[in-house]
């Protein structure tokens, strides 16, 4: 499959459990893969049911949503849980089938879910965990050394390159300076129905 720019790429196959996936892994496999892998495999009822679930989070994890897409979302989770219902034994049905009825509330108390969801959480997670410490200073001090000497490289290079001797090593001094950051987006609160947040 080609997915989206904005979808990753899932590693590991689906047969060997869910155990290890990460949250962005999650957001593909439910958004782009399962319809397509889902629909051979479970009864029309039950795939149905599912697309309600699918429908709901293509809403809302969008970084801008609107009152009325809120509204929207809310009806297929609805019929998402009483599909479940119909469907499974109540020991399958978990705590969280009932939070998915109270998402709604909480778009509207808080804003748009990309605003406070943890995918931005889980990928700095990973950053931090990739750095190598010394074992002498412990994580914070290796960790906040390195992010200050990143952040005044380009300070550095500025007040070099106004040496005009230097200007030869400017390719150089721009690779030392290309450092790679995770962007988080915010969304703004908009507080009629038409508009989005």
């Amino acid at each position: 499959m080609i997915l989206p720019s904005d979808y990753t790429k899932l590693k590991t196959k689906i047969g060997k459990g869910f155990s290890h996936m990460k949250a962005d892994e999650w957001k593909s496999w439910v958004l782009v893969y399962s319809p397509v892998l889902l629909k051979p495999v479970l009864l029309s009822n039950m795939f149905n049911g599912w697309m309600h679930y699918v429908k709901a989070c293509r809403i809302l994890v969008k970084p801008s949503i609107s009152f009325i897409e809120i509204d929207q979302a809310h009806r297929y989770l609805q019929e998402f849980c009483q599909s479940c219902e119909d469907t499974y034994k109540p020991k399958v049905l978990t705590c969280n089938m009932h939070l998915h009825l109270h998402l709604h509330d909480t778009i509207r108390d808080f804003g748009p879910v990309y605003g406070y969801w943890l995918f931005g959480f889980e990928r700095y997670n990973g950053l931090l965990k990739n750095n190598k410490t010394n074992r002498k200073n412990g994580f914070e001090t290796t960790y906040m050394t390195k992010f200050t000497a990143d952040a005044y490289k380009a300070d550095y290079i500025r007040n070099t390159l106004s040496c005009s001797s230097l200007i030869p090593f400017l390719p150089l001094f721009e690779k030392l300076t290309s450092t790679t950051t995770p962007i988080t987006t915010y969304a703004t609160y908009a507080p009629t129905n038409q508009q989005p947040f």
